[in-house]
């Protein structure tokens, strides 16, 4: 899997909103896109399906299909996020994947700034481009990446386009190869 893009912030940045955005952009263009998502919030997600009843009375995983379509219940103690792209890999066989969060990961990152104290995330490693929200004042000629206003959403939106296309949006794996 070469196309792996994380879409990082805190709480109430816009993470969600973007990936809504990405996923239809990309699908729109013929990738075939996959999205995984980090429950930050701490506990378990919940819902109220039959995979959740069967956790409930001791399994360790659950697979329920219908019509071609899949949903997968799997409980270990944790998953890395390796784990998990391979998971999707294999089922789904995505061109893109989309993360939702692990700011630590190691793949490409778009990071977004609600305010000034989120500036911070700007020394994570492996961003491509950073999305501000109109009260954050930045100079951009300080970074090594493009900073984005939210609010311009067809600009970043062709840049991650371009980008991805190139094949400059990668797991760090697929660069180490090709560095080489």
């Amino acid at each position: 899997m070469e196309n792996i893009l994380q879409v990082v912030g805190y709480k109430n940045a816009g993470k969600t909103t973007i990936i809504e955005q990405l996923l239809d952009l990309f699908t729109a263009t013929g990738y075939r896109v996959s999205t995984i998502k980090h429950h930050g919030h701490g506990g378990t997600p919940t819902g109220n399906t039959d995979s959740d009843r069967f956790s409930r009375l001791g399994a360790q995983g659950s697979l329920v299909e219908g019509d071609g379509h899949i949903h997968l219940y799997a409980q270990r103690s944790k998953w890395s996020l390796d784990e998990l792209i391979q998971i999707h890999t294999i089922v789904s066989k995505p061109t893109l994947i989309l993360v939702e969060g692990w700011k630590h990961g190691p793949y490409r990152k778009i990071v977004l700034l609600r305010t000034e104290a989120d500036i911070p995330l700007l020394q994570l490693e492996n961003i491509c481009c950073a999305l501000i929200h109109e009260q954050v004042q930045i100079h951009s000629g300080d970074w090594p990446f493009p900073i984005f206003s939210v609010a311009n959403q067809k600009e970043y939106q062709s840049y991650l386009m371009r980008n991805v296309k190139k094949g400059v949006v990668q797991s760090n794996d697929s660069i180490n190869k090709r560095s080489n």
